[in-house]
């Protein structure tokens, strides 16, 4: 039976952190859904609901203390910013101009 995206990608975890146990993987800076986010700048989020690490990214927004942006695009992959793609391209000149509004 094949094995989950979720338990392939803890046993990645696991192989590269062999002396962590899991409660210890789950602290920052490894996990930084787990970290204290006092002091953070403003956050630009993006995933898509063909990214595996949906759910983290939208947990890490949740969690977000100030000004996060959110974007959810329907058809985006796991680092689709770094594939040639239409969407890839709209969401860097987003990004630019998000980053060009809060430095003023």
């Amino acid at each position: 039976m094949a094995m989950g995206f979720d338990e392939a990608m803890l046993e990645s975890l696991r192989r590269l952190t062999p002396d962590l146990t899991d409660d210890e993987r789950r602290t920052a800076p490894l996990s930084p859904l787990y970290g204290k986010l006092d002091g953070v700048p403003p956050a630009l989020f993006y995933t898509g609901r063909r990214d595996p690490l949906r759910d983290d990214t939208l947990r890490m927004a949740q969690r977000w203390p100030h000004d996060a942006e959110v974007n959810d695009l329907p058809e985006a992959p796991h680092g689709f910013l770094h594939f040639k793609l239409k969407i890839g391209r709209a969401a860097c000149a987003h990004t630019r101009a998000w980053i060009s509004a809060r430095l003023g």
